[in-house]
């Protein structure tokens, strides 16, 4: 019945009324109840653009993206959001489009195909109808860090895997912020569907709170105020964020750890646009290590071809991301002289601007968790050292500068070297999570080897970069 209300509103008199005494048990309702409710108000909006069916669309998108958790819904809510955001004219065209006849013809193939099919069951073949070769390009793999996983059995008493519960961190409270829906519907909604262009993107305001409930995407302060703890070291920055799909907006930047040993967003903002850019605003997605920002920059009125530099201080009282953990920051910029333009972009959260202090395990407890935790994920690699960090004392130092505490040295049995052992710990969700390290240092040549270990595994693979770009020729 509300596929029929939906599909056929202009020809329903009462569809309003329908829609709105369904949307009363919208969150009681099964999933699929749910997204067809959704997909039958955006049609009500777009086929009556009144009053009613406006009040409807932002009451049902408030609570498909900040009532639920199911990504599902969430995800379509947002697709239908910012169609209507940017273009409605489109969002008709992608919303109301005709649907195709539906056809059986797999009575079609021959035998020797339908054969080859079978052998496709569960993979993308069997839902095309189509063999492997006609949609898939081969291409031939890329060699990276070598990766390798071993098993051993858990011991009693250990917890080298888990840590222990995290002291250090910070809840995240409940931040209000925006009408979510005010830039979308421009108050009562008529200017905002009638007067919306491409260059226009979906709001940045969203309310973040500290349950698994809330949107992705946190709103934080605009208060400004200069933060001594930002670093002025200049650290190598990446492009993170492109003129070419930005409308001439650059940024580059690297999270780097400050001197009160918080993470940092060290970023340069170039405009090579044609008009003056000010007003920023960042926000994070839910990400592994909770970072936030506390607030947002302040790097006045940028002219056209000019670059701002700006040190954003960041927290651990974002909102976790569930799930297997990962090393991926992604980052929504709003762009307010650019007509309110919101922009995306991905970012890899370095391990050495993570890592807590106070990380020094004893030798005994090192040893047990090198050999003996449920499941150790290791990595391994060779590479050249810079020319000071091939002296282990050197090497030492600038480790410990970034929070990966000496545990031990010892002299390499047959080979003229040593080895030193350091471990680290970095916030997770419930609690901390720790890594180690080994590093063999060879007398007469000037390549390192490392090794790293830890139960979870993007952070044995973080914990290689970072010793990598610390220590090697090509990042000192």
């Amino acid at each position: 019945m509300v596929w029929i209300v939906g599909e056929y509103a202009e020809r329903i008199d009462n569809a309003e009324e329908l829609i709105e005494a369904f949307l009363e048990t919208f969150l009681e309702e099964a999933v699929d109840v749910q997204l067809q409710l959704l997909t039958a108000t955006v049609k009500l909006f777009l086929k009556k653009p009144s009053s009613g069916p406006q009040n409807l669309i932002q009451k049902i998108l408030q609570k498909a993206t900040s009532d639920t958790d199911d990504p599902d819904l969430r995800d379509r809510a947002y697709i239908y959001w910012r169609l209507l955001s940017s273009d409605p004219e489109a969002a008709k065209e992608v919303i109301l489009a005709s649907k195709p006849m539906m056809t059986d013809d797999r009575t079609s193939f021959d035998l020797e195909t339908l054969q080859l099919l079978l052998r496709q069951v569960s993979t993308l073949s069997s839902v095309y109808y189509k063999l492997p070769s006609v949609f898939v390009r081969h291409s031939p793999s890329l060699d990276g860090i070598h990766h390798s996983e071993t098993t051993a059995p858990e011991l009693p008493g250990d917890h080298c895997d888990a840590g222990s519960q995290n002291p250090d961190l910070v809840p995240s409270s409940t931040i209000q912020g925006a009408d979510m829906l005010a830039d979308l519907m421009d108050g009562a909604g008529i200017s905002a569907y009638h007067g919306s262009t491409g260059n226009s993107a979906v709001p940045l305001a969203v309310v973040a709170t500290n349950n698994d409930d809330g949107p992705y995407l946190r709103q934080t302060s605009n208060h400004i105020d200069v933060h001594d703890a930002c670093t002025s070291i200049n650290h190598e920055k990446n492009v993170l964020l492109s003129e070419d799909i930005s409308s001439g907006l650059r940024i580059a930047g690297v999270i780097t750890r400050g001197s009160d040993n918080m993470p940092h967003y060290d970023l340069l903002i170039t405009n090579l646009t044609q008009h003056p850019l000010a007003g920023f605003q960042f926000q994070f997605n839910k990400n592994s290590f909770m970072l936030a920002p506390i607030q947002q920059p302040n790097v006045g009125m940028v002219s056209p071809g000019e670059s701002r530099k700006c040190c954003i201080p960041l927290s651990y009282s974002g909102a976790t991301l569930p799930g297997k953990i990962s090393s991926v920051l992604q980052v929504a910029v709003k762009s307010p002289l650019q007509n309110d333009a919101v922009f995306y972009f991905s970012d890899q959260i370095p391990l050495e601007a993570i890592a807590l202090p106070d990380s020094r395990m004893e030798f005994e407890q090192f040893v047990r968790c090198w050999h003996s935790p449920p499941s150790t994920y290791e990595r391994i690699e060779r590479f050249v050292a810079s020319p000071e960090m091939l002296d282990p004392d050197h090497a030492t130092v600038r480790l410990e500068q970034n929070k990966m505490s000496l545990v031990s040295h010892k002299a390499v049995s047959g080979m003229k070297g040593r080895a030193a052992c350091f471990s680290g710990k970095v916030n997770g969700a419930d609690q901390v999570e720790w890594f180690l390290l080994q590093i063999d240092f060879s007398i007469g040549t000037e390549i390192i080897e490392v090794k790293s270990r830890s139960s979870v595994e993007v952070l044995a693979e973080m914990a290689l970069l970072a010793t990598r770009r610390l220590l090697s020729s090509s990042h000192i």
